[in-house]
C-alpha cells in the first residue's frame, strides 16, 4: 500500500508504512497510528485535542482505517497543524 493508495492528504500530513500497519504525521507531530488488534484494525489518535472527542476506532480493515482517518484530517486540518506546531496536544487518555 502506498500514500498514493490511500487518499488525497492535505499539504504537510504523510503516511508512514510501519511493517504491520500506517502511522500519519504532520510536520514532526505523528497524529495517529493504524494497526492490527485480534481480528480488526484500530486507530489510534495520539495527537490529542484537549477539545477532542475520539482517542480510538474500531475499522474492519486498513484500507477503511485510511479512508476514515483522510476524511477525519480533512475536517480538522486547521486545527491539528495549531495543536502540531504549538504544543497544545495531550497525550493520548488525558
Amino acid at each position: 500500500m502506498t500514500g498514493q493508495d490511500l487518499g488525497r492528504l492535505p499539504e504537510g500530513f504523510r503516511w508512514e508504512e510501519t511493517g504491520f500497519g500506517l502511522r500519519l504525521w504532520v510536520a514532526d507531530c505523528e497524529v495517529l497510528e493504524i494497526a492490527p488488534r485480534r481480528s480488526g484494525w484500530m486507530i489510534t489518535i495520539h495527537l490529542q485535542d484537549p477539545r477532542g472527542a475520539h482517542s480510538e476506532v474500531a475499522v474492519p480493515n486498513l484500507y477503511r482505517g485510511a479512508s476514515w482517518a483522510c476524511r477525519w484530517v480533512h475536517s480538522r486540518t486547521h486545527r491539528l497543524r495549531e495543536l502540531a506546531t504549538a504544543g497544545e496536544a495531550l497525550p493520548v487518555g488525558q
